[in-house]
């Protein structure tokens, strides 16, 4: 069924914040149960490999207690 006047929703901001990190910056996302099991840990690995590739910066990407911390190396 074709539908007629659907207001486009808001663009989502993005949740990973590459081109204002400066380095030595880090970030921290949490993520319930465990870490190395949530899907959002291959998620975030792999946005942070593209942004690093996109703006030619480096990120790594660390488990710690209670979720995930991406730091900028260079």
């Amino acid at each position: 069924m074709i539908e007629k006047n659907i207001p486009l929703p808001p663009a989502r901001k993005p949740v990973f914040p590459a081109r204002e990190m400066e380095v030595g910056d880090s970030y921290f996302i949490p993520v319930a149960g465990k870490v190395w099991l949530s899907p959002r840990s291959a998620s975030i690995r792999s946005t942070a490999s593209q942004w690093s590739k996109k703006l030619n910066r480096a990120f790594v990407v660390r488990h710690v207690e209670g979720g995930i911390r991406v730091w900028r190396t260079a």
